[in-house]
């Protein structure tokens, strides 16, 4: 099942950008046009299997960090070996609160409470477990060509 989950995550990750929220313009960052080489249209998965999702929340603050990285990583730098603490790092990686916020509607919209949610120490990352049912009405994916529950290892 956690095959089938992580085999799922770049279909899910390509076709959530499809489904619109709240008025949010969302892009595809990804076409995928068929199963991957080596993979095949099967069958779908029953509705009730459970899939786990992650999901990626944006990191606005990812250049800082990134820089902060490079200060101390080089021995030139004056700030070499100056390492963050878990909490700065943390503080360099959370999403902004409105970011937080619509995520947390737009779970909540398809029946996810606080309890069902997994977050990350500095909430950039979002776990979920869902039924296929609920994922692919969650993700806009009932109507697609090709749903992502279809796909099979070959």
């Amino acid at each position: 099942m956690k095959l089938v989950a992580l085999l799922l995550l770049p279909f899910a990750v390509a076709l959530a950008s499809t489904v619109p929220f709240k008025g949010c313009h969302q892009k595809v960052k990804e076409n995928i046009h068929g199963p991957p080489s080596g993979w095949y249209k099967h069958a779908p998965a029953q509705k009730h299997y459970i899939l786990e999702l992650k999901i990626a929340l944006p990191q606005p603050k990812f250049p800082e960090l990134e820089q902060h990285l490079w200060e101390i990583s080089d021995p030139s730098h004056a700030r070499y070996g100056a390492y963050l603490s878990k909490q700065e790092t943390e503080a360099l990686m959370t999403p902004y609160p409105e970011t937080l916020d619509v995520v947390g509607e737009w779970l909540a919209l398809h029946g996810l409470t606080e309890e069902d949610v997994i977050r990350s120490s500095a909430r950039d990352w979002v776990t979920i477990r869902v039924p296929v049912g609920l994922a692919e009405e969650m993700l806009d994916t009932v109507s697609k060509a090709m749903s992502p529950s279809e796909i099979t290892v070959h």
